[in-house]
């Protein structure tokens, strides 16, 4: 599909919509200005509870019938969720580094939908990124408490992405009357340590954060189809969606192999596009 888009001059853009997204284009302004600091790691999952069937069908899992329909559920056809759902965050991830891993790891396993399906319904992954950062990622089917996540963490803040919220690492002091009525009621509440253990447990800070943009409701799906109907009229696009495209969907296929093979894996060279745009 890329050799035909360059060899042909035609416009091409794949469907990771959240480049086109008031919040993600917002956060990486914020993060190439700094306000994260130095990033050192990525984290991503995407949890659901569903058995990813679409068609009933007769004779069941592993039919004729059910490859055709329900595709999505064999090797032949499709990846299953690394690139159904995956890729989105693998492109954010290229997006906000500024650039491709240098090598990918993971595992997968069928642990809960074992109707003769072969697609794994849970996965965990490691991306290595240049200068030591890593984007670890999950991936399952069997439990929706943690929903979808994206997060970028530096060593002055925190930004998740889906939920549009900006955490400072030094979060701002609360107003007066806030921290005297909670230093009351510590002195009422907090148990006195009588011996014991000497350390405190790290804990998460409690903070609620800031949003990153106020535009969090605008459609950033409609935003990518009105973006692509306006490339085509003018008959070019910027290159640099496409190599997101790209790039993103290369390394989707590498993440399915690698937890399938339980190796880690590189992008071979010819596979490897040289950048359009800086």
């Amino acid at each position: 599909m890329y050799d035909a888009h360059i060899s042909s001059g035609k416009i091409m853009l794949i469907g990771h919509q959240r480049l086109f997204s008031p919040v993600y284009i917002k956060a990486l302004e914020m993060i190439n200005n700094g306000d994260l600091g130095k990033i050192t790691k990525l984290r991503g999952w995407w949890t659901r509870n569903t058995p990813w069937i679409f068609y009933d069908v007769p004779g069941g899992r592993g039919s004729a019938l059910d490859r055709q329909r329900n595709w999505r559920l064999y090797w032949d056809y499709s990846a299953g969720q690394i690139t159904e759902l995956g890729s989105h965050h693998f492109q954010l991830a290229n997006w906000v580094l500024g650039s491709e891993p240098l090598s990918v790891m993971g595992s997968g396993s069928l642990n809960y939908h074992n109707d003769g399906r072969e697609v794994y319904d849970n996965y965990s992954l490691v991306f290595t990124y240049p200068d030591g950062v890593h984007f670890t990622y999950d991936l399952l089917d069997s439990n929706r408490h943690n929903g979808v996540g994206f997060q970028v963490l530096g060593n002055e803040g925190t930004m998740q992405l889906e939920a549009n919220r900006h955490f400072a690492e030094q979060p701002p002091r609360p107003p007066a009357i806030r921290t005297l009525i909670h230093n009351i009621e510590k002195s009422i509440f907090e148990t006195i340590p009588i011996g014991g253990a000497t350390w405190i447990p790290a804990e998460a800070v409690k903070y609620g954060g800031n949003y990153i943009s106020a535009d969090y409701q605008l459609n950033e799906t409609l935003l990518f189809l009105e973006g692509f109907v306006e490339f085509v009229r003018k008959g070019e696009a910027p290159p640099k969606l496409t190599e997101e495209g790209y790039n993103a969907s290369t390394w989707s296929l590498l993440a399915d192999e690698a937890s399938r093979t339980g190796t880690i894996l590189t992008l071979p060279e010819k596979y490897k596009i040289k950048s359009r745009q800086a």
